[in-house]
């Protein structure tokens, strides 16, 4: 009997929490970075090594409380994006003692500055009208001028994020792992092709940066770029053959040498004394099966190509594989890609013959080589935009159009309607939406 209770002591012992270590505060600095104001660097040093959160509210929403972690150690460092400018910020440092939050070791407040006057000179948040939205993801936008200026803003239209070049900004997409991919060019070439290729984190730092002439990237790049999920890099590129222009595309490793290159010559040749037009892509999105998707503008063909073989699986469009109504034809189009509801979802720039734009989605069989048209919206005269501009299908089933050269951001109803809508003071090449995590 003696013997068990003292197991059951020895027991009880056991399981009593352990006891905490004191911690002091030995330092605490916060900056903001110059290159993007809208990133803070927050740095904290204790006099023993423990883990940490850190809590970040602003004065007007502190109910919306950022928590940050920080691993164990005694130096603690974080830059963390997404404030925005001409906020008051209030943060508190908290070291973390067995896997519960103690009591807070620091607690500060600081005011973010107003935006740089190049920001202002594009978008101004204070000339827009109050937006009415349930969304709570980001809308990133540019336009393709040098110098660049890339711009991310809540739902709200406030701006969270920027990215400020003396380069012109000719793609920007988000990645699979929350990073940004830019298209870049820095020798004033014309129209959207770039000559640098850049990865960086919303903190502003470089995850990977090649220029043309570098390893596999070899041929010049245009309009668009993107990253699978293996952490490769696919752009569209300049191709040429007997002297004349085509598409290509070229797939670098995460060390940016050549793994797999396409151009358009055999599915689109050229041939002396026949006529020939160049496709001029202008997007490229990895489908649901991880072959290509690309919008080929100046045939108004959508084509889809094996990511291994380089065949061309149909074309989509005039004089395309799929029999369609003339009606349902669409005109120098951009940004076609697999919307969340399965449709091949694009912006329908429209021409002289037909000088207006539209929002077109088709439900395709790929095996039968028949189309469907689901979505067939006319948007208002005012968003016609000839050249450039994109559309998403937004979870409310509304969709979010680029009126490129008129500089609107608009959301837009199922049969039209204009919701609300943002304006730049410049040309937009296309708007995303995406939600970070």
């Amino acid at each position: 009997m003696r013997s068990i209770t003292i197991c059951i002591l020895l027991f009880l012992i056991s399981c009593e929490a352990p006891e905490q270590v004191s911690i002091e505060l030995l330092g605490a600095h916060t900056s903001i970075v110059p290159e993007n104001t809208t990133v803070v660097h927050y740095q904290f040093t204790t006099s023993t090594s423990t883990e940490a959160q850190l809590h970040i509210w602003s004065g007007t929403s502190p109910e919306n409380v950022r928590v940050f972690k920080f691993s164990y150690g005694k130096h603690h460092h974080l830059k963390i994006p997404l404030h925005q400018p001409s906020t008051k910020y209030f943060y508190k440092f908290i070291p973390i003692q067995n896997k519960q939050p103690t009591t807070p070791l620091y607690t500060s407040e600081f005011e973010t500055p107003q935006l740089p006057q190049r920001v202002l000179e594009y978008y101004d948040p204070s000339a827009q009208l109050p937006l009415e939205t349930t969304l709570n993801g980001q809308l990133l936008f540019h336009h393709n001028r040098a110098p660049g200026c890339a711009i991310m803003t809540n739902t709200k239209g406030e701006v969270i994020w920027y990215k400020l070049t003396n380069n012109a900004i000719k793609s920007i997409r988000k990645t699979p792992d929350n990073s940004l991919l830019l298209l870049e060019d820095d020798a004033q070439n014309q129209f959207a092709n770039a000559n640098i290729l850049l990865e960086q984190s919303l903190t502003g730092d470089t995850l990977f940066l090649l220029k043309q002439g570098q390893k596999g990237f070899v041929h010049q790049a245009h309009h668009d770029a993107i990253k699978d999920k293996k952490g490769n890099y696919i752009l569209l590129t300049h191709a040429t053959e007997q002297g004349v222009a085509g598409e290509g595309i070229t797939q670098l490793d995460v060390a940016g040498n050549t793994l797999w290159t396409w151009n358009s010559f055999a599915a689109n040749p050229y041939l002396e004394g026949q006529p020939y037009t160049e496709p001029w892509g202008n997007s490229i999105f990895l489908d649901s099966d991880e072959h290509y998707l690309l919008s080929l503008r100046k045939l108004s063909q959508v084509w889809k190509v094996n990511a291994t073989s380089g065949k061309v699986e149909w074309k989509l469009g005039k004089d395309g594989d799929f029999p369609m109504e003339h009606s349902d034809e669409f005109q120098f189009q951009h940004f076609a890609h697999r919307a969340k509801d399965g449709s091949l979802l694009l912006f329908d720039n429209g021409g002289d013959d037909r000088p207006t734009s539209r929002v077109l989605a088709f439900e395709i069989e790929e095996e039968a080589k028949q189309v469907k048209t689901k979505t067939n919206i006319t948007l208002p005269t005012p968003l016609y935009s000839r050249i450039m501009g994109s559309v998403m299908l937004l979870a409310n089933q509304t969709y979010l159009v680029t009126s490129a050269v008129n500089g609107e951001i608009a959301n837009v109803g199922a049969d039209g309607t204009l919701l609300w809508s943002l304006k730049t003071k410049d040309r937009i090449y296309r708007t995303q939406y995406i939600e970070l995590n």
